[in-house]
């Protein structure tokens, strides 16, 4: 999400801590400045309020657990995926427990449509040989029986297919390959 002074310009320096949110914001602001920036959220957003950044990239799903969208003083744009892929994963709420302890109560409340995106999702982390510093993007997206799937592994070649939900992993080892 881009998080921005109310009534603010279009944003000349923006500020994110991810290569793929970077790489992506490059392409939909090419006349800004894409900064790195640490800290929690409230930091960041200090940082925006300061000046130090005209925009600031973070993570809708956390924003949202926050409360923060709908803030007096700031502007908050979500990104369509056409525009920012998101990272694998992001966003889906998991409960892990050992074997016996509440694998009762967990199968009852589990989402087979949402374990279906994240077994795709990790899937496709598996076959890039991914973790949280390269810039891959996957959006597992199930409905009914099928599941769409849309990845990259730069933010510049995106690749995108459908298959059954039985045939998931293999989706992702085709446009895996497709990259």
């Amino acid at each position: 999400m881009l998080v921005t002074r109310k009534g603010a310009p279009t944003p000349r320096i923006i500020g994110t801590g991810s290569l793929r949110r970077q790489l992506f914001a490059q392409k939909l602001f090419p006349d800004a400045e894409i900064r790195g920036i640490r800290g929690n959220v409230d930091t960041r957003l200090a940082k925006l309020r300061s000046g130090e950044y005209d925009a600031v990239i973070l993570a809708a799903a956390g924003l949202w657990r926050l409360g923060l969208p709908g803030h007096a003083v700031l502007d908050f744009r979500e990104f369509e995926t056409s525009e920012m892929l998101p990272a694998a994963c992001q966003g889906i709420i998991a409960v892990e427990s050992r074997s016996g302890d509440f694998s009762d109560i967990l199968v009852k409340i589990n989402d087979s449509q949402t374990m279906q995106a994240l077994e795709t999702e990790r899937h496709v982390l598996r076959l890039l040989g991914s973790d949280c510093s390269l810039p891959v993007g996957a959006l597992a997206e199930p409905h009914g029986g099928t599941i769409r799937l849309t990845v990259t592994r730069d933010c510049e070649k995106i690749v995108t297919g459908k298959a059954s939900a039985e045939e998931r992993l293999a989706l992702a080892e085709r446009l895996v390959s497709a990259l």
